[in-house]
């Protein structure tokens, strides 16, 4: 499963990981959920056909809001490629957020905050950007270990309300705008 919007990573790189697994693992498929802004999901499927991949390839498209839980049930795993740039280094994962939270198991390039969300081995797999062969090699340990996967899965859950529900973070921000005004907020 590809949640994706396509701005975090060149489009060649999900059809070489796709390429390794399936070399290992010959009835994999890929379901990609989302849209890019300027025509990358095209870019995917054309370079999935040169690759002779195209019918691993599964393409759903933009996909409302209110159905996305439905197609975050879909797949054994999930994968978040994630270039290695000052943008994604800078940034909240959402969609890693959003499929942790739906109890994936994920397998992810260790960016920025990335290894903040998931603890590798715990609560995800976590590979250096642009390692294409180790991210294949994930994939397909995950792949071939259900309890594995449901262990990660079930971490990921369970980590995002532990760790990043609002009811946590909200104390955090206090704190923080009480250090910097250098006062203390009066407590409710």
């Amino acid at each position: 499963l590809l949640y994706t919007r396509f701005f975090e990573f060149k489009i060649e790189k999900v059809i070489d990981v796709l390429t390794k697994v399936r070399e290992k693992s010959k009835n994999v498929q890929l379901l990609v959920i989302g849209k890019g802004m300027f025509g990358e999901e095209e870019d995917l499927l054309r370079l999935a056909k040169e690759r002779a991949v195209e019918k691993a390839l599964i393409y759903v498209g933009w996909v409302r809001s209110k159905d996305i839980p439905y197609y975050l049930t879909l797949g054994d795993v999930a994968i978040y490629p994630y270039d290695d740039t000052l943008l994604n280094r800078s940034k909240c994962p959402g969609k890693l957020v959003e499929l942790m939270s739906a109890g994936k198991a994920i397998i992810a390039e260790n960016v920025g905050q990335i290894g903040e969300y998931i603890v590798n081995d715990e609560s995800g797999l976590l590979v250096s950007s642009g390692d294409s062969e180790m991210f294949a090699q994930k994939i397909v340990k995950a792949l071939e270990d259900k309890q594995l996967r449901v262990k990660l899965g079930e971490n990921a859950r369970r980590r995002i309300k532990s760790y990043f529900s609002w009811d946590r973070l909200i104390v955090k921000v206090e704190e923080a705008y009480r250090t910097a005004m250098g006062t203390l907020l009066p407590k409710e």
